[in-house]
Order: C-alpha cells, then structure tokens, then sequence
C-alpha cells in the first residue's frame, strides 16, 4: 500500500514540477539560466514525506538550480492552504 501512495505522490511531484517548468514567467523571457528557483510541494501524509523528499534531493541532484521544499500540511489544512496559495497567485500585482 505504501509502494502505491509513494508512487503516486511520485508522480504528482512530477506532475508539479512539469507544470512549474511550463509557467517560466520572466526567467524563460530574459533567459536567466543561472538564477535559483525554490519549489513547494504540498503533502499532507506524513508517511509520504521522507518519500517526496528523496525525490526531491534527486531532482535537485539532477536539477542542480532547482530546491524543492517539501512541506507537511495536516489534512484538515491541507486544502484551504492550497486555496489561499492559488489566490495569491492569481492576483495580479501592482509594477509600481
């Protein structure tokens, strides 16, 4: 059972990190290569997170610009943070 839920967390963080390399805003229009970039990764298992975090030690092994924090969020908080994560990012900012 353990083996699936890894599995499918696996494939969830891949699933992030594709998305997260397609959305590349001003970094791809200015082609900063060298700039470092932090990823979140939202669990809320905790017998998902050492799993998430060997993977993520791997990809930032391979992807030596790119850390990914995996963070533990309690499933009944799990949800509304996610919530409030993408209502911060839709809005738009002032270029003041």
């Amino acid at each position: 059972m353990m083996w699936k839920s890894a599995r499918g967390g696996a494939a969830l963080l891949c699933a992030a990190l594709l998305a997260s390399a397609c959305g590349g805003g001003d970094q791809a229009s200015t082609g900063a290569q060298d700039d470092k970039v932090t990823l979140s990764y939202g669990v809320w298992d905790a017998t998902q997170q050492a799993v998430m975090q060997e993977l993520a030690a791997e990809f930032t092994r391979t992807h030596p610009n790119t850390a990914i924090n995996v963070q533990l969020t309690p499933w009944a908080d799990y949800w509304t943070k996610l919530k409030a994560a993408v209502s911060a990012a839709r809005r738009p900012t002032s270029s003041g």
